[in-house]
């Protein structure tokens, strides 16, 4: 897939709208979320790969001011 030409927003300008007029922290917490939903599929694909742990922890720090980016 061509990431340059998906965009998440595409059809539905409400969604860009939404994350322009939200706390980036909010979204951080909304993207975890929704990874958690899914996570067994990673999982079960990727047994042995620790980088989303590690991307999820660092995600964790940021929004509880532990470090920033």
């Amino acid at each position: 897939m061509d990431m340059k030409k998906f965009t998440l927003t595409k059809h539905d300008s409400r969604i860009t709208e939404l994350i322009n007029d939200t706390d980036h922290k909010t979204l951080a917490i909304w993207a975890i979320d929704c990874f958690n939903r899914g996570r067994y599929l990673f999982d079960k694909n990727y047994p042995e790969n620790q980088i989303i742990d590690k991307a999820l922890d660092t995600l964790k720090l940021w929004i509880n001011d532990k470090i920033a980016m």
